[in-house]
């Protein structure tokens, strides 16, 4: 019997790795065909012959101070992936039986909106894997956020910090105060839920949570937390159609982040579409979809709603 048992557990773990070197192996190949098609030097360059494109040292340090901590905290301190947000996201994955964090550092990012399509796809994630890591071969770390801010999408049709910049606050990024550079700083995230001339309310709740992971990472002391709150002033959008004069104070929103107290919005209803889950999520069927991409249908993005904190997550 134990015998049976070691053979069983012997074939399981051969047939894990016969898999595991399948998808790597599917997932580099889709790396290289998508580096043959567009070349790192020719990616970046791309990015900076935009008439918007804003060099990094025009930014704000509280706005990329903003970006590190709630995008990748770890950003100046990995090599392209982060082991430990990729575990973290394994283990919220496997909890929800789904794909709901994905674990992308700044670097992933970059690499998935550049070369790769929005798929929650095994083989899209181990190509984005080594995508990043040219890139953090190729490009700095100043370079690789520059190019990355200068890319994202923020919702209303804005792509880079100084379209988002204008088109919301009517002002170059150079020039934008405390407030506005923690606002932005959450919207790329789910630029259609957090856009701030759309969602207002969801926007200052998202900034809220930008605020709360720059206190953790130590960018700001933790004696001056109400001095940083009570800084943060509610501000009419350069917008003839939206404005943030019904938006709930921050303070409330801050605490709602912190302390997990549900708020109710206009929006939840539309929240909670989004969020339904579909039997296609789990973690079975996209390995399948791997392996078979032919015999599955499509699966579409997915969002899931996290009630303590009401804050939409993509998969990254």
């Amino acid at each position: 019997m134990r015998k049976l048992l070691f053979s069983i557990l012997l074939l399981i773990i051969s047939a894990l790795m016969c898999l595991g070197g399948y998808v790597t192996l599917k997932g580099y190949n889709y790396y290289k065909e998508a580096l043959d098609q567009k070349s790192l030097e020719e990616m970046a360059a791309q990015i900076r012959s935009s008439d918007s494109y804003t060099p990094i040292d025009e930014m704000p340090e509280m706005y990329k101070d903003a970006v590190v901590a709630t995008e990748d905290k770890r950003f100046y301190h990995h090599g392209g992936i982060d082991p430990v947000a990729i575990a973290r996201a394994v283990y919220h994955d496997l909890l929800a039986g789904s794909f709901v964090e994905g674990g992308s550092t700044i670097t992933q990012q970059l690499a998935k909106n550049q070369y790769f399509s929005q798929e929650k796809d095994i083989t899209r994630k181990i190509a984005e894997v080594f995508m990043a890591i040219d890139m953090e071969k190729a490009f700095t770390k100043d370079e690789i956020l520059e190019l990355y801010l200068n890319s994202i999408y923020f919702g209303s049709g804005y792509y880079g910090i100084a379209e988002a910049s204008m088109g919301y606050f009517g002002k170059e990024p150079s020039q934008m105060n405390e407030d506005e550079c923690t606002l932005l700083a959450g919207v790329p995230n789910a630029p259609s839920v957090y856009a701030p001339d759309t969602n207002p309310e969801l926007a200052r709740q998202r900034q809220a949570q930008v605020i709360q992971q720059m206190i953790q990472c130590g960018y700001f002391p933790d004696t001056t937390v109400n001095a940083v709150l009570a800084g943060f002033q509610i501000r009419q959008l350069n917008s003839t159609s939206s404005s943030l004069k019904n938006t709930p104070d921050l303070w409330g929103c801050f605490f709602t982040a912190l302390y997990g107290r549900k708020v109710l919005t206009p929006k939840e209803s539309k929240m909670q579409d989004l969020a339904s889950s579909r039997e296609e999520n789990s973690l079975l069927f996209n390995i399948w979809a791997t392996i078979f991409p032919m015999a599955v249908a499509s699966v579409g993005p997915a969002y899931t709603v996290r009630p303590d904190a009401f804050a939409v997550r993509a998969f990254r």
